[in-house]
Parts: C-alpha cells; sequence; structure tokens
C-alpha cells in the first residue's frame, strides 16, 4: 500500500470506471462506463462506451467458461479474482435467510397435512 493520503495502493490520478449499462446493439461488444479520476474538487469524470475484455477464464473440470466483466486493456487483474467482502457477505446473508424460509416452510406444511 502506497503512503499516499487516501489510503489507496495508486496515486490519486488513477482512473476508476464503474460499469454503467451494457451497450445493446448486434454484433458489438461494448459496454457503457463511467469513468473518474483525481479527488476532491479535482475529480475529473467521463463517459466512455469501450470493448469488452477479451479474456476467458475456462474450468475444465465443470466445462463453464467464465468471461471478465471490465473493458478491454483494463488496469489491474480479471474480474473473477477481485475479491468483493460486502458481496460475498450479502451471498451468504441471502443463502442463510432462503435456508431459513426453507425450513420454516417445510415446518408450516407438516403442520397442515395432519390426520
Amino acid at each position: 500500500m502506497s503512503g499516499n493520503r487516501n489510503g489507496c495502493a495508486h496515486g490519486e490520478a488513477a482512473e476508476h470506471a464503474a460499469h454503467l449499462w451494457t451497450v445493446d446493439v448486434p454484433g458489438e461488444d461494448r459496454d457503457r462506463w463511467l469513468l473518474w479520476a483525481g479527488v476532491g474538487t479535482h475529480r475529473v469524470y467521463r463517459f466512455a462506451t469501450l470493448p469488452l475484455c477479451p479474456a476467458l477464464l475456462r474450468d475444465l473440470a465443470t466445462r463453464t467458461v467464465t468471461s471478465c466483466a471490465y473493458f478491454d486493456h483494463h488496469p489491474g487483474p480479471q474480474s473473477w479474482a477481485v475479491k468483493d467482502p460486502l458481496g460475498d457477505h450479502i451471498t451468504q446473508h441471502f443463502h442463510s435467510e432462503v435456508q431459513r424460509l426453507t425450513a420454516e416452510n417445510d415446518g408450516n406444511e407438516r403442520d397442515t397435512d395432519g390426520p
């Protein structure tokens, strides 16, 4: 981690990106992105339509193919290598709620199936 004041591992000039939507044009693998750099009053934004990253992750055991969710020539690792602790927490909570509701529903069905 670098010693810059915002705690990021990169400089303030590093450009960040947020996926906005998929461009719905046949034969075009491009998405619309919001990109920004800088901090505070020096932050600069721009919109861009960028081609998709062509990287694929192939799992030979399951025969699944995962596409990188980022734009072509993006900095850093592919999307499947990025950790998302909040997303993982939300997914875990969602699964536990489904299990709880399913168990409650199973219990209710047994009660109504009386003799």
